[in-house]
């Protein structure tokens, strides 16, 4: 789930957790609202190969591979998506 303030968290056993990986991004500091506020989790989505992607208001596209464990850019952190 992807929450506002740019949060995700993973239900797992029933309880939501807080994916921890997501907090320390490097460049997570740069992501912002053009009107100041936090930056939010606009949108997720996984692809067939289950490849998670997550697009942050404004932070650009992160993908993950591997569960959540590592996240990589896919666009620059300026380009807002919507």
């Amino acid at each position: 789930m992807g929450t506002a303030s740019a949060h995700l968290f993973l239900l797992d056993g029933g309880a939501p957790a807080r994916v921890e990986l997501f907090e320390g991004l490097d460049g997570r500091g740069a992501w912002y609202t053009p009107w100041g506020d936090p930056p939010d989790v606009r949108s997720m989505s996984v692809d067939a190969e289950g490849i998670v992607y997550v697009n942050v208001h404004v932070g650009g596209i992160l993908r993950s591979a591997d569960g959540g464990r590592t996240w990589r850019p896919t666009i620059d952190l300026e380009t807002d998506v919507h």
